[in-house]
């Protein structure tokens, strides 16, 4: 696992609105100090809330979310911090790799991962692998498939050793995604269930604009909680299409 994206933009149009829960790991290497950024950092999130952080500042895995305290196992921790040091000296070397891919021999830039799954109330799931390069996609995970596809031309020669006979990283990283990053996202559902699985129905507000002599109405719908209450929130916009 890897990740915090320096910009959540690499993958805000990846996880949608849905009715589960989710588990995303986010990854953030630079090739050089700046911008008060440490030069690797992975953070954990749970249905988009922070559960644990790793940076190479501080060089340990710690709980963020409260009920993260919850975890039984007394080498958790550990190997949580073992696995994020192996995953940093990994990602250091690959910033390398890109900045020679791109004809780069100095300045800063940056190396975003993200990686994670879904499990929908409905029983299915759904798993995320994505690579960034300076605030650009660079690759991507066919998940269905088991196989990297590009994003960009310095990609190719990339994804042609990772889905490689030899290597099958892609394969690697679907069973991964599909089989233990779901039963870590069960478990931390159950840790943290009195937050994740409470209800809050939505709020409406309706407001009114008058412009040039035409009343115009504001709808918003806002309070809710989880924010994949897809159903609760289309009622209530519905409502709002009939005041």
């Amino acid at each position: 696992m890897r990740g915090p994206l320096l910009l959540l933009l690499l993958i805000v149009g990846l996880s949608g609105v849905f009715s589960g829960h989710s588990l995303h790991f986010y990854e953030t290497t630079v090739s050089v100090p700046g911008h008060g950024l440490p030069l690797y950092t992975e953070v954990g999130y749970v249905d988009g809330i922070e559960i644990t952080r790793y940076s190479s500042d501080v060089g340990q895995v710690v709980p963020v979310a409260p009920w993260m305290q919850k975890v039984e196992n007394p080498d958790y921790w550990e190997r949580q911090t073992q696995r994020c040091k192996v995953n940093e000296a990994g990602s250091r070397h690959e910033v390398k790799v890109l900045m020679n891919r791109f004809n780069q021999t100095t300045g800063f830039h940056y190396y975003q991962f993200m990686c994670g799954c879904e499990l929908r109330d409905d029983g299915s799931s759904r798993a995320y692998d994505q690579l960034g390069y300076d605030m650009k996609d660079f690759l991507a995970l066919d998940p269905e498939r088991g196989v990297y596809y590009p994003l960009t031309d310095q990609a190719h020669s990339i994804i042609q050793r990772w889905n490689s006979p030899d290597a099958q990283e892609g394969e690697r990283w679907k069973n991964y995604l599909e089989t233990e990053c779901i039963d870590w996202l069960k478990k931390y559902i159950e840790y943290g269930k009195e937050e994740l699985e409470r209800r809050v129905r939505p709020e409406v507000k309706v407001s009114e604009q008058n412009v040039k002599g035409v009343t115009k109405l504001h709808c918003q719908v806002y309070g809710f909680y989880p924010p994949g209450r897809g159903c609760e929130v289309a009622e209530e916009r519905d409502r709002c299409a009939v005041i």
